[in-house]
């Protein structure tokens, strides 16, 4: 975090105890007065707040979930699941890296979601690889992107 926005942050605090000890505590009142007491820091500071605002946008849109249908007879293998838009993983040489879950392979899919850590959300992480399990033995390959196996299944 550079000076300039430390700098910010601290004003921020102010004006937040100044609009509380005045009764006013919606968040537009905090920055109105932000803007009207200290416009120099600010524009000093502009530069990372855009950047920082563009990553919160970049992260809200890659939390998105969306619900796949991959049928085998009368059962959707991903039942009414919903997996991400988009997942976030480390690749092999430890770059962080986000794709979008339906491009992925099946096997990179499995790979990702056997390491992933155990979290609050890990009966939905099993029941995605319980998902991609099924997917790969119906199809009898886990090299094809998700789209396409999901594809070839509805296509038979």
């Amino acid at each position: 975090m550079s000076y300039e926005t430390i700098e910010l942050k601290k004003a921020l605090k102010e004006m937040l105890a100044v609009t509380i000890s005045e009764g006013r505590t919606s968040s537009s009142d905090v920055i109105k007065e932000l803007r009207k007491k200290h416009p120099s820091l600010i524009k000093a500071a502009r530069a990372e707040l855009e950047r920082v605002a563009l990553m919160k946008m970049l992260n809200e849109i890659t939390r998105k979930t969306t619900k796949i249908s991959a049928s085998v007879g009368q059962r959707n293998l991903f039942e009414e699941l919903e997996v991400p838009v988009m997942v976030s993983h480390r690749t092999e040489n430890g770059t962080f890296v986000k794709n979008k879950f339906d491009s992925l392979t099946i096997k990179e899919a499995k790979k990702i979601y056997s390491q992933k850590r155990k979290s609050s959300g890990e009966n939905k992480r099993l029941q995605i690889l319980k998902a991609l399990d099924e997917l790969e033995n119906e199809i009898g390959s886990d090299n094809l992107r998700i789209a396409d196996a999901i594809q070839k299944l509805e296509n038979r």
